[in-house]
């Protein structure tokens, strides 16, 4: 939309001075007409309050975008090129909030992502100083942002979403929102530019208290109480404290070390990142918390002037719609920290790599996760946003994808990341049946394609921008072997492959034959550079290498059996994000689930039973460690959904119109049970094993056609509950 749709008359404001954070007032007066309507952003963070009223729950608001033009060349790796932009804007009724006569607007605006100035880890990523606009629908009337809405500095007096916040409350004006507010320092806003963007209403989730857990106090020293939340959360300590003039400091970290001081390392400590809060108190408010920035924690020390009660955990809202568990504690595990990492990296729907490091939307980790989500979690409307996050960061001329969406600097490569410009479209027509999306995404797609046939030589991906990343895998168990261009190709020639069943399905026969012509050309260029024509692997099946191939249709049955005796052989993994899912995607196509679950559930340092046996509670960004929240080695929960319970969508539905229930027989996995939500409803499976028979128990949605599929059993399946008995043999037990 155009800024005159949504604002009318309404100007841009901003402080006169430069400030993370201020706090604006203007009264107008109200006849009672019954309707009142208010559209409103402010870039980066707002609280909207009407006569001292709070007006929204909503957290973080406007939802993160790549908001307008700005020099990319100052980022870490320059960027050149052209994107789109977007403004989300609010909208709300406030007729319940407002007074016969006078009334006054309240609105608190802090930095978030917009006025970004402290962290450096992207170079330097401010769009320019906090600013807002607002428009109220009076019916009869309007009220609009101008010179004369007055500002002044609240008690926040820094505020950096990475960095935490100071307050000072000493001297505050609580009813600075309302018509009896104390005036003395209020000063006109001034007028800015009407940003370069398109603007839109915000319809899809915010960020909310989703729910309040209580830490346990664990050490008291130097002068600190040490918390432990019990499990990896955003969100951030309630902080009481009833005296006056008080200095409390709050400090959150992941972990801890062996003498239980907070360790900041995987948060960006070591270059001084800790995310630290700071209040200066009044003796009037007891509950302290952060106003514009979260954090991602576990631990956290509170100077023993205070105390913590309470922890609110704040993401935007996504119920979790599924459930697994089985007799392997590992899986289990495995299934939890994913739906608590991912939901935990959901900020103004964004996926995000880490909910406190970067607290980037990284293409890379969000194609890989994004259907494990879909499994998961509703996160319907808020993948509908990111595919717009997405399609923003397209050069449109060259059709280059950025590493984040929205754009905000951060290292990757063309294909594992650039890549999310086809996968996520994909998988979400697939699960969600919009085929809109793939109607709107397919010539981006095709653009794309003209980029990453811009940065090949001899038919392999070798470049990508000048004095930026091409990375190919990333956090293997070491150092990283498998060549770059082996792993851009051969997820190039991925993305090829479904982008020509997009073709087909939109019956867009040139595109489908100019996409073919391309599948041909690389793979003849892949096989020729890597391919061993004596053994049928490549470069030797290292870290994943031959299952890279093998998913692409390259190699043969040889090459199959050659990832078989590898994984057979090392019972672990040695693969990085892409090489673990890719690995375990074609173990379970290819009916050694066996050795799937032998590698989901090993043992050994390159596991997830490591981060268990570690505490962790959310996956770790790497096998060793680092960041303790990160959700990409989570990609693979899927195949718990598609395999281990055997939900599966036949050959060419979406959307779950026809599906096949095929749990695999995997030695050691003995009884399972979960269920995933799709559009009719709810899909359920459990089975347990008595002697020498498995009992399952299906429940299927009406308007879903179901098959059952086990060993040699074929069963059509009714809406709703069907037991099925299967003992052997070709005949089963069916009521």
């Amino acid at each position: 939309m155009y800024h005159k749709t949504i604002f009318k008359d309404a100007q841009w404001i901003m402080p006169s001075m430069d400030t993370d954070s201020a706090i604006f007032r203007k009264k107008f007066t109200y006849e009672g007409s019954g309707k009142a309507m208010i559209n409103i952003t402010g870039l980066g963070y707002f609280l909207l309050y009407i006569n001292g009223k709070k007006v929204s729950d909503d957290l973080f608001t406007p939802a993160y975008s790549d908001y307008h033009p700005r020099d990319t060349s100052k980022f870490r790796y320059p960027i050149y090129d052209t994107m789109n932009h977007r403004i989300y804007c609010l909208r709300y009724d406030i007729a319940k909030y407002l007074d016969i006569g006078e009334n006054c607007i309240g609105i608190m605006l802090g930095s978030g992502f917009y006025n970004q100035t402290k962290r450096m880890g992207e170079g330097n990523v401010t769009y320019g100083r906090i600013k807002l606009c607002f428009w109220i629908d009076l019916g009869y009337n309007q009220v609009i942002s101008d010179q004369s809405v007055l500002f002044k500095q609240g008690f926040i007096k820094t505020s950096n979403l990475f960095f935490g916040e100071e307050h000072d409350y000493t001297d505050f004006d609580y009813k600075w929102n309302t018509i009896s507010a104390n005036m003395d320092g209020w000063c006109n806003s001034i007028i800015c530019p009407v940003p370069q963007s398109s603007f839109h209403i915000q319809t899809f989730n915010s960020d909310r208290i989703i729910k309040k857990i209580k830490p346990k106090l664990i050490d008291r020293k130097d002068g600190c109480l040490l918390y432990d939340a019990g499990i990896n959360i955003t969100g951030y300590p309630i902080i009481e404290c009833k005296e006056k003039n008080q200095t409390v400091i709050v400090e959150c970290s992941e972990r801890i070390d062996k003498d239980k001081n907070l360790d900041f390392t995987s948060i960006g400590g070591y270059k001084g990142q800790k995310g630290t809060m700071k209040y200066i108190t009044d003796g009037i408010l007891n509950q302290y918390h952060p106003i514009f920035t979260w954090q991602g924690f576990r631990y956290f020390t509170v100077t023993d002037n205070a105390k913590c009660d309470i922890c609110h955990v704040v993401h935007t809202d996504a119920a979790v719609t599924s459930s697994f568990s089985c007799n392997s504690r590992i899986l289990n595990w495995y299934y939890k920290a994913y739906v608590q990492s991912q939901l935990t990296n959901l900020h103004g729907c964004v996926p995000s790599d880490c909910p406190h490091r970067e607290r980037l939307g990284y293409t890379g980790d969000g194609q890989l996760c994004c259907k494990s989500a879909m499994y998961c979690l509703d996160v319907k409307n808020i993948y509908k946003k990111w595919l717009d996050d997405i399609s923003d960061c397209q050069d449109i001329e060259s059709g280059h994808i950025q590493h984040t969406a929205p754009f905000n600097g951060g290292g990757g490569g063309p294909a594992g990341w650039g890549g999310a410009i086809v996968i996520v479209p994909y998988e979400y027509y697939m699960h969600y049946s919009d085929l809109s999306v793939l109607i709107k995404f397919f010539p981006k797609m095709i653009l794309y394609f003209s980029y990453m046939e811009s940065r090949c030589e001899n038919g392999l991906v070798v470049r990508e921008e000048e004095k930026g990343w091409c990375l190919g895998e990333w956090c293997t168990p070491g150092p990283t072997y498998i060549p770059e261009s082996f792993v851009n190709t051969a997820i190039y020639i991925k993305l090829l492959m479904i982008a020509k069943d997009i073709a087909v399905l939109l019956k867009k026969q040139t595109e489908s034959s100019y996409i073919q012509n391309l599948i041909d050309s690389h793979s003849k260029a892949f096989v020729n550079a890597y391919m061993s024509n004596l053994e049928h692997c490549f470069i030797f099946g290292t870290q994943g290498a031959d299952a890279f191939a093998y998913d692409v249709g390259l190699g043969n049955n040889k090459t199959l059996e050659g990832i078989k005796r590898r994984y057979e052989s090392l019972l672990t993994y040695d693969t990085g994000i892409f090489g673990t899912y890719i690995l375990n995607r074609v173990l379970f196509e290819n009916g050694l689930s066996d050795l799937a679950f032998s590698l989901l559930t090993n043992k050994k340092t390159s596991s997830f039973y490591n981060m268990m046996k570690s505490g962790a509670t959310t996956l770790w960004e790497r096998w060793d460690g680092d960041s303790n929240n990160h959700p990409m080695f989570g990609s693979s929960v899927r195949f718990l959904f598609e395999y281990i319970l055997g939900i599966r969508q036949t050959k060419d539905s979406s959307g779950f119109d026809s599906i096949i229930i095929a749990p695999q027989k995997i030695e050691g996995l003995y009884k399972a049970k979960g269920h995933i939500t799709c559009r009719y409803g709810k899909i359920s499976v459990s089975y347990d094993t008595i002697e020498q028979s498995r009992d399952f128990v299906i429940e299927v949605p009406n308007d879903v056609m179901a098959l059952f599929k086990y060993e040699n059993y074929e069963i059509l399946l009714k809406c709703g509950k069907n037991t099925i008995s299967c003992k052997g043999g070709t005949n089963a037990g069916y009521y």
